[in-house]
C-alpha cells in the first residue's frame, strides 16, 4: 500500500488488481444513510460529480490533505482491535451543482 493504492498479489501480472482509496465529504444538506446509493461520475477528472438517488447533484474537487486518514477495517463487534486495510492522502469534497 502506497499512496493510498493497493495492489492485490496473483500468480500472474496481468491479474494485478489496484484500488485506490479517497476520503469523501458530502454537504451537510445531503441526508446519506447507509445503504443508499450514491452515483459517482468522472472520478479520474478535476471535478468528479456525485448523483443521489432522489437527482440531486453535486461537485467535487480533490485535495491532498496534511498527514494521512487511514482505512481501518473491524474483524468482529466484540473486539476494538482493527486492521489497516488502506491509506490516502487524497479527500474529495463536494459541494451542490
Amino acid at each position: 500500500m502506497r499512496d493510498g493504492k493497493r495492489s492485490d498479489d496473483a500468480d500472474d501480472a496481468d491479474d494485478d488488481v489496484e484500488e485506490e482509496y479517497v476520503v469523501v465529504d458530502l454537504p451537510l444538506e445531503l441526508k446519506a444513510l447507509p445503504g443508499d446509493t450514491l452515483k459517482f461520475e468522472g472520478l479520474d477528472t478535476e471535478t468528479p460529480k456525485l448523483r443521489t438517488v432522489d437527482g440531486a447533484r453535486y461537485v467535487g474537487r480533490y485535495e491532498v490533505t496534511v498527514g494521512e486518514h487511514l482505512v481501518v477495517g473491524f474483524d468482529d463487534d466484540e473486539t476494538a482491535e482493527a486492521r489497516v486495510v488502506a491509506k490516502t492522502e487524497r479527500r474529495l469534497k463536494f459541494k451542490p451543482a
